[in-house]
Parts: C-alpha cells; structure tokens; sequence
C-alpha cells in the first residue's frame, strides 16, 4: 500500500455521518479505523489510505441503504461547497473533454487512492474506475458509483442529451434486481450491476462542442488555485499524524537548547507536545502502518543528512545534536542505515542500496 495516498478528511466526515445515521457508534468507527474525532474536524487535514480503506470497509457493510437518500440535483452543489476551486474549474472547462480531463487531473484534490483509465473509439467514450485499496473492496459500490456520480454531473453540465447517453457497469451487487432499477431511475442512467469491469461510457457525439458560458480569463485564474491546492497535497503527502511527530522531532533535533541527548526521552517528549498518552500514539501510528522507533529513525536520518551538508558543524557535534551517546554510535547507526560512513556520505561518496 502507498502510504502517501491521502483523502480529504472532508470525505471522511461524509461517510461518517452516513455511518452514524444508521445505528453505527461513533466510538466504533473511531476505533475501528483509527481516525480521530481531530482528524475529522480540521478543515485542512487529509486521512491516511489505510484510514480510509478501513472506514469504506464500514460503508461496504451498510451497502443496501448507501444510495436510499441519494438526491442527484444537489452532487455539483455540494462539490461546490466542500471543494469550490475543484467545482469551478470542472464547470468552466472550454468543452465537455476538457471538463473531463480536468476531473482526471485535478481529482486528488478529493482524493489520491484509487485510479480512473481512459478508452475511447470513434463514438464513445469509456471511465474505468481501478480499485487500488485491499480486495475485500474490489466489488466496492460507493468509490465507483461515487466517481461516476460526479462525473455524470459533469457531462450533464455541458451536455444533457450525452448525460441520457451513459451506460455505467458496476463489479458490485445490489441486493435485488429491483434496488438495481430503482438506481438507474434515481440516476436517469442505465446502472448495470454484477459486471466484469466498473465503466462509465458515454456518447462522443457533443464532445469537443465548444462550452457557450466558457470564459477563458476565469479559467485561467482557477486553473492557478487548483495547481497551488494539488501541489499543496503532493508536497504533505506524508499523514497528518506522521508528518506532526515528524515536525516535533526535527524542532527537538534543531534546539540544542532544550535538547536532551536520551532517545528513550524522545516518545515521553512527543506524547507531552501532544498531550496524549503513549499506548494512544502508538496505537494511532499503528492504524497508519508506522511506529514511533522507526519514524524517528527515518527523521533523524533525515536530520543527519542536513546536517552533514553543514561543513561548520563537526561529526561530534552532530552526534550530540541528534542525542547519540558517543560520535561512534552516530557512525554506527549512519553507516547501517546509508551503507556508507558520515564523514564519506558528506565529501560525496556514492550511496549504494544494500542488497
């Protein structure tokens, strides 16, 4: 799994109250997937895969009511609300491709842990929506029908003659044929279900026609808003949680001050910055795939190599700083991680992967 794929926690939330509206506790859910009562109230946060993966896992178990208060008028409304750059951009678009295209580009913005292929021919055009989480989702209904809600609402917008035109296939089952056709009446679109591949075709017929209310200027500025926000989540594609322990182990390395050479000190210090016990914070990085040893190995490594590139600043200070005991054990630990010495890593000596 890659632990940089990331969801807005604004996604979470939404699925949380759809758990909780049907009898789900909410100290179950947290507990089950890990996602704290913070993560889901900060408005800039994004939820781990492993986070989201387990919550659609919850969502998977109450499918039959998933779609019951589905209200199709309101998708680009509420894209709007929760992602405003994102609704714009996908509603200006010059022509109903570029929309599209837009939508696979700027999606990550939503979220980053499943992927959508493309396929055309002379007449149509097909979505196909790639389940990249655990296999108990590969038959999931809510990520592709959720997709491909959005995406319908994107094609109606420019074109309504193409929206009566999508045909969509879905790997998953309803629980009868008849909430199967209740689904494809909510939505004006044929919805076939128990398929080979999850796929949203359409017509090409109005697809390169030029969008009358297009206005390029606008575009252009929007355009810039999404680029900043989609640069934003590639550049903090480490979890929210990792990334704030991270950021409290390099300003414990960096203050030499308040710095305590004990590294058995080091958890006691992060769980007093956050104010949460330990077995907490272990149990949280846990649900994210990491522990406490090894991030704050990986930072300090981290730290090392910044600081070796500081040519003032001597191998034995550097130890210090990272709170090794001698210069010695900072070599040892260095030269194990990097298979190469400090003092060699620093004078440009090639790293070579062990193996």
């Amino acid at each position: 799994m890659n632990n940089n794929k990331t969801v807005s926690n604004i996604v979470s939330r939404s699925l949380f109250s759809f758990l909780q509206q049907h009898d789900v506790p909410a100290a179950s859910i947290h507990h089950r997937t890990g996602i704290s009562p913070y993560e889901l109230t900060q408005s800039d946060i994004r939820i781990s895969a492993a986070q989201h993966y387990r919550l659609m896992v919850m969502v998977e178990e109450k499918r039959e009511l998933l779609f019951n208060d589905y209200q199709p008028d309101f998708v680009l409304t509420d894209i709007f609300r929760c992602w405003g750059t994102l609704s714009s951009l996908l509603t200006n678009s010059n022509t109903l491709r570029q929309g599209v295209a837009n939508y696979l580009k700027y999606r990550s913005i939503i979220g980053q842990t499943d992927n959508i292929q493309v396929y055309e021919n002379d007449s149509q055009l097909m979505l196909e929506y790639l389940n990249t989480g655990p296999e108990i989702l590969s038959t999931s209904l809510a990520s592709p029908l959720g997709n491909f809600i959005i995406m319908a609402e994107i094609i109606g917008h420019y074109d309504r003659k193409t929206y009566a035109s999508i045909q969509v296939t879905l790997k998953g089952a309803c629980a009868s044929a008849r909430q199967s056709q209740q689904l494809s009446s909510l939505l004006g679109f044929s919805c076939q279900m128990d398929g080979a591949r999850n796929t949203l075709t359409f017509s090409k017929q109005h697809i390169d026609k030029p969008y009358e209310f297009y206005n390029h200027r606008l575009f252009e500025t929007i355009q810039k808003a999404a680029n900043s926000e989609l640069n934003a989540i590639i550049s903090n594609a480490t979890s929210p949680l990792t990334l704030q322990i991270k950021n409290y182990l390099r300003e414990h390395y960096q203050n030499p001050i308040s710095h305590q050479p004990n590294p058995a000190n080091e958890i006691t210090l992060i769980c007093q910055k956050m104010a949460i016990p330990r077995w907490t914070l272990q149990r949280k990085l846990l649900h994210e795939g990491q522990n406490f040893t090894e991030l704050a190995q990986q930072t300090k490594m981290e730290e090392a190599c910044r600081l070796l590139q500081q040519r003032n600043l001597t191998l034995s200070a550097i130890s210090e700083l990272l709170g090794f005991s001698s210069q010695a054990a900072f070599s040892r630990f260095f030269r194990n991680k990097m298979n190469v010495s400090p003092l060699r890593y620093r004078n440009g000596f090639p790293v070579y992967e062990k193996g």
